[in-house]
């Protein structure tokens, strides 16, 4: 498995940075298990990885009427 840099931003905005900057290179994650077994696979490989699960902001789903 490739080695690739996990970044784990507090903000959103700090996400959307680390991904407009990193491009084809990053990716997010929240969880990752999947995306391990991609990366393990050699399906995929990516140099950074964007770790949403502590983003306080994305912590549930909120319906709105």
């Amino acid at each position: 498995m490739m080695r690739f840099q996990l970044h784990s931003p507090s903000s959103i905005d700090g996400a959307s940075q680390l991904l407009a900057h990193y491009g084809d290179a990053g990716q997010a994650i929240a969880g990752g298990t999947e995306l391990l077994l991609v990366l393990k696979l050699g399906v995929a490989s990516f140099e950074h990885l964007v770790d949403l699960s502590r983003i306080p902001d994305l912590g549930g789903v909120r319906h709105d009427a």
